[in-house]
């Protein structure tokens, strides 16, 4: 009997029991795990940014091709009157902007397509009236000297092959026919030339032309009147006044919009008149871009860096259910609802290069806010819980969206969604600690 007694006394008990209880239950153990799962899920997030970055550039790559072909981003420069005349150095050249230049233009936009991919064009036909002051050369030097039978008149353009049909002059009664390229050094690249006949008792020289060119993505014009008018209208109603100078008056609505800038000879910084040497075209410009709002590749980049804030608060609505509803959660299901978080992202990206990103959205998050749900449903065992997991998971992505939506206000955004959430978590573990494992029998 004291055998019996000094062996029941001396019996082994094993520690492990106890440890799975302290594992399972320990309250900071389980919040290093989902933080760890957070930091793992960090690699398809790296992933999901380099697919972004290669599906634009594959846009980019496509789109550009379509602007190479069509015509790109247009900048017409002058037009620049040039006179030669003989100098005791040789041959040279004196180069006139004009007195008034009056642009009147029109943009048509079309919309070009290749593969999934699209993007918007325009023809262009700008109306150029101008006229050139001949009285200050009477005044040179060198006035006698001019030749006004070879003066040239210049037109640059950026992208030629945009030029859709043959471009006429009109001095007075008489047309002129436009010649490839620009045979002097006028600072000019690319472009077009007038051989101009003048007479060299002229004082005021009037003349007009037509230009039509096809162009994409922007349109930029050179104020080079000393007082130049531009005048654009076009159907797109999603403008962006670029450049230097800004319109002065302009209407916006659905059906377009109007605009109109007034530049001097005041306001800018090139001459009106320079010798021989060369000017480059200045890039004082009246520009305006179509905008496209179709970049769904940057709205996705932009969603992705909030995947952090996303898991964190979808983990803690789970977490706080796992507490409350006294269960406990493999970390591989945490896993999976951090994979199934994930392929929102891919989804989004993929539906909505065909169906546009409002669209996507509204199809990836239901997807994702309802394998989640459904998920839920099934680890938390109570349809109480899977509801609050659907409101929170729902609640997030709508909240995403407006920040998004609401760019220039998404810090704002941001920050009071941080602040109401915080307090909702707070709210709900208030009474954390006064939950009591349950014992495990060893």
């Amino acid at each position: 009997m004291r055998e019996k007694a000094m062996s029941d006394e001396y019996k082994y008990t094993s520690p492990i029991p106890k440890i799975l209880n302290f594992l399972k239950d320990s309250l900071m153990l389980k919040i290093a795990m989902i933080a760890i799962i957070i930091s793992l899920l960090t690699i398809p997030k790296s992933l999901i940014l380099e697919l972004i970055a290669e599906r634009e550039q594959r846009s980019a790559e496509v789109l550009n091709q379509i602007h190479q072909k069509w015509g790109g981003s247009q900048n017409i420069y002058g037009p620049i009157l040039s006179i030669p005349f003989n100098s005791d150095t040789g041959p040279k050249l004196i180069h006139l902007h004009p007195e008034e230049l009056n642009i009147q233009g029109q943009l048509k936009p079309e919309e070009r397509k290749k593969s999934i991919f699209k993007t918007i064009v325009y023809k262009g036909e700008m109306n150029y009236d101008f006229s050139f002051d001949l009285r200050s050369l009477k005044d040179l030097p060198t006035s006698k000297n001019l030749d006004y039978e070879k003066a040239i008149l210049s037109f640059g353009i950026s992208d030629l092959k945009g030029l859709s049909r043959s471009i006429t002059l009109e001095v007075g009664k008489e047309k002129i026919n436009a010649l490839q390229g620009i045979p002097i050094s006028n600072g000019l690249s690319s472009g077009f030339h007038f051989p101009i006949q003048m007479d060299s008792e002229q004082v005021l020289l009037s003349m007009s032309t037509k230009l039509q060119f096809n162009g994409s993505q922007e349109i930029s014009l050179s104020p080079s009147g000393r007082k130049t008018l531009v005048q654009l209208q076009s159907s797109w109603p999603h403008p962006g006044f670029e450049g230097k100078y800004l319109p002065d008056t302009y209407q916006i609505n659905d059906t377009g919009f109007n605009a109109q800038w007034e530049v001097h000879d005041l306001q800018r910084t090139f001459v009106s008149s320079w010798f021989d040497q060369e000017q480059s075209p200045s890039s004082e410009l009246c520009s305006v871009r179509l905008i496209q709002f179709n970049g769904s590749y940057s709205q996705v980049h932009r969603l992705v860096k909030y995947t952090l804030l996303f898991l964190c608060f979808t983990f803690a609505a789970i977490f706080i259910c796992e507490r409350l509803g006294q269960i406990n959660i493999h970390p591989l299901q945490y896993i999976l609802v951090g994979f199934a978080s994930m392929m929102f992202y891919l989804l989004l990206l993929s539906v909505s290069e065909h169906l546009g990103f409002n669209l996507a959205y509204l199809i990836a998050s239901l997807i994702s806010t309802l394998m989640i749900s459904l998920y839920s449903l099934s680890l938390l065992k109570s349809w109480k819980n899977a509801l609050s997991i659907t409101l929170t998971t729902g609640g997030l992505y709508a909240y995403l969206f407006g920040t998004i939506q609401l760019e220039d206000y998404a810090l704002l955004m941001g920050s009071l969604g941080l602040i109401i959430t915080l307090g909702i978590v707070m709210y709900f573990t208030r009474d954390l600690n006064s939950y009591k494992a349950v014992e495990v029998e060893a």
